[in-house]
């Protein structure tokens, strides 16, 4: 899997004045990014592992104890890597940064970690094609 496509690169601020300077439509953009970033990271780690493990008929306690199970399936290279998603996704989420200098660092992050994020989901599509669990709809959305 290759970057996020380059093209759009110039949507994201690499600073707060480029944030500040964004016009209405890239600034719907750059929002749209962050909602998709920090609805996927929740969408994977709180529906999606867990009712995996349901299917395969295990039940883990802890967050820490999916993390670990989604890195013996090679689903996660570590734990390490989901706890850096969620910060990420957390630096935007939880009272959007106010200062534009704490908004493009979070948006830029976030921008520098959406890769790991979506080879996640890829990961997680191969896993379940290699244990026979078949997707509904258009499971081809990222390949």
């Amino acid at each position: 899997m290759g970057t996020v496509e380059s093209k759009y690169i110039a949507l994201f601020a690499n600073s707060a004045e480029s944030l500040k300077a964004a016009d209405e439509d890239l600034q719907d953009k750059i929002d749209a990014f962050r909602v998709r970033f920090a609805d996927l990271q929740d969408c994977l780690g709180h529906k999606l592992f867990r009712n995996l493990l349901k299917l395969e008929d295990e039940s883990p306690v802890s967050m820490i104890d999916v993390l670990n199970m989604m890195e013996k399936r090679e689903i996660l290279t570590s734990s390490h890597q989901w706890k850096l998603l969620r910060e990420v996704r957390n630096a935007f989420s939880h009272g959007y940064p106010e200062s534009e200098t704490e908004r493009a660092e979070a948006l830029n992050l976030a921008w520098a970690n959406a890769d790991q994020l979506l080879l996640i989901l890829v990961n997680l599509k191969v896993y379940l094609s290699s244990v026979g669990i078949a997707l509904e709809g258009d499971v081809n959305a990222v390949n």
